[in-house]
């Protein structure tokens, strides 16, 4: 789709997230929340979930946003 060309398809789309995960990690403010969990599920999910949402051709095999989150102890302010 547009949205998904415009990005970049799938190499704009893994560039997104490998800068955001990066970011996220780095983040003293935030890395907790990501010591414990998979990198490499983490930045597969979201790009899976990156891609379905601008329209690209990929199916998003992730958990539920509320799900995925519940444990994570994650506040309004993390975000």
């Amino acid at each position: 789709t547009e949205m998904w060309e415009t990005f970049g398809g799938a190499d704009g789309v893994s560039a997104i997230v490998e800068t955001f995960v990066e970011r996220i990690v780095a983040d003293p403010r935030i890395a907790e929340i990501f010591v414990a969990q998979d990198q490499v599920r983490l930045r597969r999910t979201l790009k899976e979930q990156f891609g379905h949402i601008l329209g690209g051709p990929v199916a998003y095999s992730g958990r539920d946003m509320r799900s995925s989150h519940a444990d994570l102890g994650i506040q309004s302010a993390d975000m």
